[in-house]
């Protein structure tokens, strides 16, 4: 990240609305928040959770965890108050940052989780506290394999586990996302229509190491995201199936031109024929679909020619990707072997990005993950040409 700020210091690195920060002075908060957290007690490898929609301070909060190696634990807006114990008591959080329009969500918490020794409420007074802060680069040691983030399952199967990324793992797992997507180069803008706790944050640091532009949407809007990508000239964005969905319904999406856009990456749930020809009539052919879950991804990319591509044997609209270069996927049957091509079984996984394990849950662990494959849960097949 510091490398990026020296190369392109001047540029423009994160906005939000009429909000801009170039590369240097996004650094700079950064800087001031990682004192500031650091002067508080807080050591290298602590945890530390965050409830936060996109904004210039959750930009402040991935850049200032990083310098100073905590570990973020994103908490998620409208989970409700014993979630959001559950999550923060198990990763064993000393502090919680909240921005103020979420505060109510976590009321008397820090008397109901032992670990916690402090909240920081992002309010009015934020940016004088943020100014006061030392804006010296810390002396702190970064290993590879220190934890840089702890994610958080859905929770369908009871409560939600933690998933532990390392550094390298974080790094793997944006090189992985990117590496079939057009070249990211300097300049080009990434929209996040979704918040940076969630699958949208996969894009941010790939984007920012690139010399690209974040730019922060605290919510969701067909227009408004439409006028965005034409006022914004977006290069790269992120959207569940619902948002693809809800933007080709827009009256105003068809005549459109969004001459900068490389890619548009559809992921995290099934989509829709319908959906996906639609999007493909607005937005023309910059469509890729991905499949990966919080334990293991990505694993599978397609981007517009193999999507649409018309290849005998093969249903490539019904499908959600093909293996990436530096993952591997196979289809187990419920013995854990590998069944026959073509054949529908259990998709288990591996990729330099995986998860190290579900955080200080060894049985969860140990289920989850067999000789280094990841056991996804999901249900599909492998056709013979490689498509999932």
């Amino acid at each position: 990240m510091h490398q990026a700020v020296i190369n392109h210091g001047d540029r423009e690195c994160v906005s939000h609305g009429e909000r801009r920060l170039t590369f240097r002075e996004a650094w700079q908060r950064g800087i001031r928040l990682a004192n500031a957290l650091l002067a508080m007690g807080l050591q290298p490898g602590d945890r530390v959770g965050v409830l936060e929609d996109n904004s210039i301070e959750a930009a402040d909060f991935f850049h200032g965890m990083a310098i100073a190696n905590l570990v973020r634990v994103p908490l998620y807006p409208r989970n409700g108050l014993e979630a959001h114990k559950h999550m923060l008591s198990h990763t064993g959080c000393k502090a919680l940052m909240v921005s103020q329009n979420y505060l109510h969500e976590v009321k008397d918490i820090d008397q109901q989780v032992e670990s916690l020794e402090r909240i920081i409420v992002r309010d009015d007074s934020y940016e004088a506290w943020l100014s006061a802060q030392s804006d010296e680069l810390p002396a702190i040691s970064v290993d590879p394999d220190d934890n840089f983030i702890i994610r958080h399952t859905g929770g369908t199967t009871g409560l939600s586990k933690g998933v532990a990324y390392t550094h390298r793992a974080w790094l793997h797992a944006g090189r992985d996302w990117f590496y079939t997507f057009p070249a990211v180069e300097p300049g080009d803008k990434c929209l996040h229509l979704g918040p940076i706790s969630h699958g949208s944050g996969y894009q941010y640091l790939p984007t920012l190491l690139a010399g690209g532009c974040n730019v922060m949407m605290d919510h969701f809007d067909a227009l408004e995201t439409l006028d965005i990508m034409e006022s914004e000239g977006i290069g790269f964005m992120f959207m569940v199936p619902t948002m693809a969905n809800a933007i080709v319904r827009d009256n105003t999406a068809r005549g459109r031109v969004f001459p900068k856009l490389k890619c548009l990456l559809i992921a995290a749930a099934p989509i829709s024929d319908a959906t996906t020809l639609a999007a493909r009539e607005v937005f023309g052919d910059v469509l890729y679909q991905g499949y990966g879950q919080t334990e293991v991804l990505p694993v599978a990319m397609m981007g517009p020619s193999q999507w649409f591509a018309d290849v005998p044997g093969s249903q490539p609209l019904r499908a959600c990707g093909m293996p990436l270069p530096f993952a591997q996927i196979q289809i187990w049957d419920s013995d854990n072997n590998e069944v026959a091509r073509g054949e529908v079984g259990e998709i288990v996984a591996k990729s330099d990005g995986q998860m190290v394990g579900f955080w200080e849950n060894e049985q969860a662990t140990a289920e989850r993950i067999i000789d280094g494959w990841v056991k996804t849960g999901d249900m599909g097949r492998m056709d013979q040409n490689g498509y999932l």
